[in-house]
């Protein structure tokens, strides 16, 4: 066997060995070694939709008579790609790697750009709703990628009706997977603004509309029950209130009286479309005020009167009021409560006719008892709130007492 050297002519014999005058020869030349010039590898860009995917790559070695083609292969991240020794790539994690072929004869390289793309999973919108009260208005909305990393961020945004608004993106930042657009109110009405990722197609959307704004708001006139203008105490009453104008879009209220040990009013939380009741507690004055949940300098206020009440037989209202101190002395079932004298307006409005009695009732007291004044029989009714109670007609005439706790 004949092994090359190095570069050149020579001459190769060979001599018997029982007859040495017997030989042979041959004239070798050793030619000069074809050296590796370049190297090239296919593709230079791949990337990977999923980990574990894998790509094969090929190395072309120039020229392609070279005496020595081998070549090695490197990975510059192993944690996001990896390649064995014939160039075959396997996805290992999201991001981007580089992967360099190199031959033994004179150390040429080729590269490929490997990327692991990381996938959009989900997208946020904020606000996810926008009242706009005219045309020209605007809001910014705000989109979160996640995750942040995502490798494609883009998305498209899209308005269901432009006559009511439009939307414009204009920031984006991949770093933080940030990116804001904004909607422009062009109209009345209502519409939908809806964002996609171009990455799986992600959707989030924001509630427009358009109306008018509050620019005040009324308790409605409103009749009591009672033929006199008091809220009496254990009564109700329902009230509603109005926005101005009657078209503005937030129409939630909020409903509060200046001494709730007074009055109280329930839901305190509504609309104006939703009737409100007002519930007296106790003896006292106090207010009704409503309050727009869109701009609280709009409200209303209206007086609260929780007084006791007494009525005749046909409805009127009868007077009352309080008698000397020197009636104290009477013994009253109510004796902590002062006595009350009431004056009857006609005696027409008789119990059946009968002029012997008339008969009353009282609304907004407890405890209510009815007796003669001092000096007459003594009598002691007790009654409930709002009963009829029959008096008799005494020496003073139209007049008897009782008292309330």
């Amino acid at each position: 066997m004949v092994t090359p050297v190095s570069q050149g002519t020579t001459t190769i014999t060979a001599t018997s060995v029982d007859n040495g005058a017997k030989t042979a020869s041959s004239l070798i030349t050793v030619a000069p070694q074809v050296a590796v010039t370049g190297v090239s590898v296919d593709p230079t860009q791949c990337s990977f939709l999923a980990i574990n995917e894998t790509q094969l790559l090929t190395a072309t070695v120039t020229p392609s008579w070279a005496d020595n083609k081998a070549v090695n292969w490197y990975s510059s991240d192993d944690g996001v790609a990896e390649v064995d020794k014939n160039g075959l790539v396997t996805a290992k994690g999201f991001g981007t790697a580089t992967i360099t072929v190199a031959t033994v004869d004179g150390n040429h390289t080729a590269t490929c750009a490997v990327e692991v793309m990381t996938h959009v999973a989900s997208i946020n919108l904020e606000p996810t709703s926008k009242n706009f009260t005219a045309a020209g208005q605007t809001a910014v909305l705000s989109l979160q990628i996640l995750p942040t990393t995502a490798t494609n961020q883009m998305v498209s945004w899209v308005s269901s009706n432009n006559n009511v608004a439009t939307v414009t993106q204009t920031d984006a930042d991949p770093s933080t997977g940030t990116i804001t657009a904004l909607v422009t109110a062009t109209g009345l009405g209502t519409a939908t603004i809806t964002v996609t990722s171009q990455d799986g197609f992600h959707q989030a959307t924001c509630a427009v509309s358009c109306y008018e704004a509050v620019t005040g708001i009324k308790i409605n006139t409103y009749s009591y029950s009672n033929p006199i203008e008091r809220v009496y105490k254990s009564s109700t009453l329902g009230v509603r209130a109005t926005t101005i104008p009657a078209s503005a879009y937030n129409k939630n209220v909020t409903w509060t009286t200046g001494d709730p040990s007074v009055a109280t009013v329930s839901p305190e939380n509504s609309t104006t479309t939703s009737t409100v009741t007002l519930q007296c507690v106790s003896h006292g004055t106090t207010t009704l005020r409503v309050t727009s949940e869109e701009d609280a300098n709009f409200y209303d206020e209206v007086p609260v009167n929780c007084e006791m009440a007494v009525f005749a037989q046909d409805g009127t209202a009868v007077t009352t009021s309080p008698v000397s101190t020197s009636y104290e002395a009477v013994s009253l079932p109510c004796p902590s409560a002062f006595p009350t004298r009431m004056t009857f307006p006609s005696m027409t409005t008789l119990h059946g006719g009968v002029s012997a009695s008339t008969w009353f009732r009282v609304f907004g007291a407890t405890g209510i008892s009815h007796t003669t004044p001092p000096g007459m029989n003594y009598q002691s009714k007790a009654a409930a709130d709002g009963t009829w109670i029959q008096s008799s007609v005494n020496s003073f005439g139209t007049v008897a007492w009782f008292c309330v706790e």
